[in-house]
């Protein structure tokens, strides 16, 4: 028995056609009518031809005599009936056949996704009391602890398909009624509106909430048909903070007919909270050297008191996280801090040394103060790493002047974290050159790359070329590594003298070097040499740079300069400041066409740092304050000239981003520039970082090298988590080690979506009301369902067929049968 192949494809693909029609008709219906394609009127037909029918066939019997009252009736019925029939055929009577589609239309829910949503408050015991209850058995033991978009997220079961029978008491019973006539879409919004599969798409980290133009684009963005649109659920606290208002949004809905119902999310009673912030640094610090954080207090809502700041410390081990941090002791607590106005900053300042080196977690706190709602964000966290290694200073000197004795001895007893060596040119083979207590002094000046690129700092007092070099080979290639050391991070200080610096290093890499421009012939305002005293004047007074801010509040550090500190006898005039110098002191009096003469200025070159100090008598200092001050200056200009070899760890590792602090959402650039152990570029095509987040996770990312550039690598990365984030190179990516490079990101939700954080629970229902919609709280979503009543599914013609009944052989035969019945009947009654 054989069979055709093809046939049974067709068997199969017919009946498979027939499985498909009959699922189709199922969601068809099918409507009859009857048309009347030529009728006037129905009052032309009732009140004009119908009577006049009725009256001509009345008249045509009326005068028959002869004929029976019964007899007269069946022949006017006869009659009638004939030219009914006649006039209905000309009525062209049709049947029309419509078929139904069932259309559902769909009801869209706008979820906010902004910051804001990432509250966590405590509620007024009557809310409370309601959302507990519409959670049920998802109700969590503390309700503070959970966040805004998570209740949201609980009440409507993650949102996406078959939330109905994932969702919790009013949220289920919403869905379930919306489930069985529309078709829900759910969306994300902060700035504008973006269609989700689930609610687990969702952040709470949009760094601005724009409600009004949310729904003013959402038509537009998806290309929405409002026809479609049953209405639009938005889910929400209220605070709009940029772009149109809400109601103007609305608008836009309304003007299509489409109503907008309103969820409020959160505590409507107002917000009290105190929020704590910071601190921006430092990144890593020595050991025993004291470290200053400054921190941000904002509040809103909350009584004028005091307050106090907690700081703790965790140090930690490899792949330590934030655990067990908030048990770890006090070490350092600010009481009596006043509370700021609302709306304003207070800044708070602690200080702190580290006695061991190592990795360490810190935390700042305020413990919660009476009346807040929500103290999560009274605690900030960051990472500091205290290094055991000591800034290494090597000073240069050709005769033991005074400025030269004084800063020796200023490095060797100011600070426990700087170690120096210093070497005489000008002494003899057996003096022993001085050095720190417990390393050893000097024999010969450091020439080698390897020797030089060991210190942090080199100071360079009033030396001339020729003590360089035999040759003006050697000095040339000595000043030129000099040059390479400040390319690499270095710091470089140069102390002018009236014998040779800076004058006699024009035309080499030193003048390079210089943040000043040396003065020429052109510079015909050179002053002349003068007994008078004078006092450098500070740049910016307001806010001195860390070198000359020797008290902490400015009115009493400018009082000191410009009283206090004993005058100076002499300084070498320069021109002026070079591009992207900053100076820091200049003279009182002497100036130019560029203005007062500068004394002390610093400029960057390009990964190191160089000072110019055109003055030699910080010496004089002692009068008064004996060595106090000069201990300071000095000390602040070693660790200014440390700063950027400190913060790179390794002179062949070079990690910079594009700014240290951003917003939720904002994107950061990354650079980072790798040299072998011949400081030559490595010539991998990509570099692996690690981003330690403010959670204490670490996660790896990958850098990609420039076209054309060995040894650099560039990307971008995005936080995800506000706090303060710790981006990491480790050698041979291996985070175990101690990492060779290191930048903070501080990640802060913006103040936008900080400064009011309550539901504003009357503007949402002055919304919902110029949207037609209703409002509701969170805890009360089954109550929407009032504004659906009387909207449901939808039909939509798909086909309509039309067939006149008149235009049929039948109606010229039941014409004829009537009229022949007439005519028979009248010759039997002997009519005719």
């Amino acid at each position: 028995m054989g069979f055709s192949l093809p046939l049974l494809i067709a068997s199969i693909t017919t009946v498979a056609s027939q499985d498909v029609a009959n699922a189709a008709e199922t969601s068809l219906e099918t409507e009859s009518s009857l048309r009347w394609l030529g009728a006037p009127p129905p009052w032309i037909t009732g009140l004009i031809v119908i009577p006049l029918l009725l009256g001509i066939v009345w008249w045509s019997y009326r005068r028959q005599h002869g004929l029976s009252r019964r007899q007269k009736v069946v022949l006017a019925a006869l009659r009638f009936a004939g030219a009914l029939a006649i006039l209905i055929a000309l009525y062209r009577p049709a049947v029309e056949v419509t078929r139904n589609l069932k259309v559902r239309t769909e009801v869209h829910f706008l979820v906010d996704d902004s910051a804001s949503m990432g509250r966590q408050e405590a509620y007024e015991p009557e809310r409370k009391s309601a959302l507990l209850s519409a959670l049920a058995d998802a109700a969590p033991a503390n309700l503070s602890d959970v966040r805004r978009i998570d209740l949201v997220a609980k009440l409507f079961g993650g949102g996406g398909d078959g939330a109905a029978a994932r969702a919790r008491g009013p949220g289920k019973e919403l869905l379930t009624q919306l489930e069985e006539n529309f078709d829900l879409r759910w969306y994300r919004f902060s700035e504008r509106s973006d269609l989700i599969a689930s609610l687990d798409d969702l952040a709470a980290k949009g760094s601005s909430t724009r409600i009004g133009d949310t729904l003013d684009l959402h038509l537009t963005n998806h290309g929405i048909d409002s026809s479609n649109l049953e209405a639009v659920v938005l889910v929400t606290d209220g605070r709009n903070n940029e772009g149109l208002s809400p109601i103007e949004g609305a608008s836009r809905l309304q003007a299509v007919d489409v109503p907008l119902h309103v969820l409020g999310v959160g505590e409507p009673s107002g917000d009290r909270n105190l929020t704590l912030s910071g601190p921006p640094g430092p990144q890593q610090i020595l050991q025993n050297e004291h470290a200053k954080f400054e921190l941000e207090v904002r509040a809103n809502g909350l009584e004028a008191r005091g307050f106090s700041v907690r700081f703790r410390a965790k140090k930690q081990d490899a792949g330590d996280t934030t655990a067990g941090v908030d048990n770890a002791p006090v070490l350092l607590q600010e009481d009596g801090i006043v509370m700021p106005e609302a709306g304003e900053t207070r800044k708070v300042t602690l200080e702190y040394s580290f006695d061991e080196p190592g990795d360490y977690l810190l935390t700042f706190e305020v413990p919660p103060v009476p009346g807040e709602n929500n103290p999560r964000d009274n605690v900030t966290r960051r990472y500091l790493r205290v290094d055991s290694d000591r800034i290494r200073v090597l000073l240069l000197e050709d005769l033991p002047r005074w400025e030269y004795r004084y800063v020796y001895q200023a490095l060797d007893r100011v600070d426990k974290s700087i170690e120096y060596q210093a070497y005489q040119f000008d002494a003899s083979r057996s003096f022993r050159q001085e050095a720190s207590k417990g390393v050893e002094p000097l024999k010969a000046l450091p020439r080698t790359k390897k020797e030089l690129f060991g210190y942090h700092v080199i100071l360079i007092g009033d030396i001339a070329p020729a003590r360089f070099g035999a040759t003006e080979e050697e000095r040339a290639e000595f000043l030129e590594l000099i040059k390479s050391f400040v390319e690499h991070g270095g710091g470089l200080g140069l102390i002018a003298g009236e014998r040779a610096m800076p004058e006699a290093y024009r035309e080499t890499a030193i003048e390079d070097l210089l943040p000043v421009v040396l003065g020429d012939l052109t510079d015909a305002e050179v002053p002349v040499a003068s007994d008078e005293r004078f006092r450098p004047v500070l740049e910016n007074p307001i806010a001195p740079d860390p070198i000359v801010r020797f008290l902490d509040d400015p009115a009493d550090n400018l009082r000191l300069w410009s009283e206090g500190l004993p005058g100076m006898a002499w300084y070498y005039p320069v021109l002026r400041a070079k591009a992207g110098a900053q100076v820091l002191l200049r003279h009182p009096r002497d100036q130019n066409k560029y203005g007062r003469r500068i004394l002390l200025a610093t400029s960057p070159y390009p990964k190191g740092k160089v000072l110019f100090a055109a003055f030699d008598e910080t010496w004089r200092w002692r009068r008064f304050y004996g060595v106090k001050y000069i201990d300071r200056f000095w000390r602040n200009v070693v660790r200014s000239l440390a700063e950027n070899k400190l913060k790179r760890l390794d002179d062949r590792v070079v990690l910079t981003i594009d700014r240290e602090q951003i917003e939720l959402g904002e994107r950061v650039q990354v650079d980072l520039q790798l040299l072998d152990e011949d400081y030559n570029p490595v010539l991998d095509d990509e570099a692996r970082l690690h981003v330690r987040t403010a959670t204490g996770d670490l996660q790896s990312i990958t850098l990609q090298r420039l076209q054309g550039q060995p040894g650099r690598f560039e990307g971008t990365l995005s936080i995800e988590e506000p706090g303060v984030s710790s981006l990491l190179y480790y050698r041979d990516a291996d985070p175990s080690g101690r990492p060779l490079a290191r930048r903070d990101i501080i990640t802060t939700v913006p103040k936008r979506e900080l400064e009011e954080t309550s539901l504003d629970e009357a503007g949402m229902i002055e919304l919902a009301a110029a949207g037609k919609g209703k409002y509701v709280p969170l805890h009360a979503a089954a109550d929407l369902l009032e504004g659906f009543e009387g909207r449901g599914a939808g039909m939509k013609i798909v086909d309509r067929k039309m067939r006149e009944v008149w235009d049929q052989a039948w109606t010229l035969l039941l014409v004829l049968a009537l009229l022949t019945a007439e005519w028979i009947l009248r010759k039997k009654w002997r009519l005719v």
